[in-house]
């Protein structure tokens, strides 16, 4: 069904990835996280399990230190290593993936994620099919039910296998190899003002400058390389504070695989499942292209997200007002581009609509505000509820501000 293009390390053995844990100033986080690692299912192999603990000299930096030197790593070497001085999340990470040239390959995991009991039999799997391949950036190995450009709900096409491609940068569990992170590494130091880029999504370029995930997603986008992602997650989010999050929240949070034995992959890359930087399907990845306009000629903007000048095809089908309209689709089928089936004659009416790239003048994301989103995405929860929620947790943040 497949070509396995990176089989052996050396000619001799199947790659095996080091497991590299970066860890900070949460001793909790990271008891959960090892506990997790040490029940999942390895079935012979032996990797090496890196703990890399950043320096702060506080005392939960004393107790995470404190963990990580008692952890007792019963399937292969593991190693410590406790930072003299403050590297910051960013140097920490990049220095995390650095490890790759000592280990062949790694797996990078943040405190405060919990590994699926089989994250390392699918990871290993991974690294064989496509460790190699021109167009593969990584692999990760978490899941996102939600599209972080507009905070929305987000399901990926199903072909049958078990695993799909974005154009999405991943920090909740990921793995790449040697080659992999070179070829990022180089592109890097060709691109110091990489987090600048004029070519990320709007919400990606404000995450500061002391995101190093930003600087992945521009080589991604401008290299036009991808992630493989698994069509369940094998990582999930405790989301808890720490360098980029002020208080635990549990927006990371996602079901986890339990089992696998064989991971089923698709035929080819161009015969995949591929999504963009915003979540979009790529219309040559559609096996029902129902449209008679080429492919290759629309461009999919079906959340919104993006602007009219990231819009690089003849036509563009997207929220809006509809009055240039082509053809109409309503917001009833998942995932969102299986509403290209039903088109309709353009119509007010409607939440979607095809319209010459050079009449889409203005962004109109889909936002729960509107009657055909909140339906869409909400089903049959009860609004009124969620709206009271949400007004009562607002108050209680702001007051909560008012009293520091």
């Amino acid at each position: 069904m497949n070509q396995n293009l990176d089989r052996m390390e050396n000619g001799t053995k199947p790659i095996a990835p080091a497991i590299v844990v970066c860890a900070f100033d949460r001793p909790s986080s990271l008891t959960r996280l090892l506990k997790s690692l040490a029940e999942a299912e390895y079935r012979g192999y032996t990797p090496t399990l890196h703990i890399s603990v950043d320096f702060s000299g506080t005392s939960k930096n004393e107790a995470t230190i404190e963990i990580a030197k008692r952890f007792q790593w019963k399937h292969g070497e593991c190693v410590v290593d406790i930072k003299t001085e403050n590297l910051g999340l960013k140097k920490h990470v990049l220095s995390c993936g650095d490890l790759s040239a000592k280990y062949g390959s790694v797996i990078v995991l943040e405190d405060d994620l919990f590994v699926s009991p089989c994250f390392y039999l699918f990871a290993h799997q991974c690294v064989q099919e496509f460790g190699n391949h021109p167009r593969i950036a990584g692999i990760s190995l978490h899941r996102h039910r939600s599209n972080f450009n507009l905070n929305l709900p987000f399901d990926a096409a199903d072909d049958g296998s078990d695993v799909f491609f974005m154009r999405v940068a991943q920090s909740w569990g990921q793995l790449w190899t040697h080659s992999q992170w070179k070829s990022f590494r180089h592109w890097l130091d060709a691109n110091p003002d990489a987090g600048n880029s004029a070519q990320l999504q709007p919400t990606v370029r404000g995450w500061g400058a002391k995101s190093w995930l930003k600087l992945f997603m521009a080589y991604l986008i401008e290299n036009d390389l991808y992630m493989v992602y698994p069509r369940t997650s094998l990582t999930t989010n405790f989301s808890e504070a720490g360098t980029h999050v002020k208080r635990k929240r549990p927006l990371g949070q996602v079901p986890l695989m339990e089992r696998i034995n064989t991971v089923r992959f698709p035929d080819s890359f161009d015969r995949s499942i591929r999504y963009d930087e915003f979540f979009e399907r790529q219309p040559e990845s559609m096996r029902r292209w129902p449209l008679d306009l080429p492919p290759g000629d629309v461009d999919l903007n079906l959340y919104g997200a993006k602007s009219p000048d990231s819009i690089r095809k003849k036509f563009v089908i997207a929220p809006g007002d509809g009055s240039s309209a082509i053809a109409s689709f309503p917001l009833q089928m998942r995932p969102l581009e299986l509403n290209l089936l039903l088109p309709e004659l353009p119509s007010v009416d409607l939440p979607l609509h095809l319209t010459l790239a050079s009449n889409y003048k203005i962004a109109n994301p889909l936002s729960y505000t509107s009657p055909h989103v909140c339906d869409y995405f909400l089903g049959h929860a009860n609004k009124r509820k969620m709206l009271k929620s949400f007004v009562n947790a607002f108050f209680e943040q702001l007051a909560s501000r008012l009293r520091r």
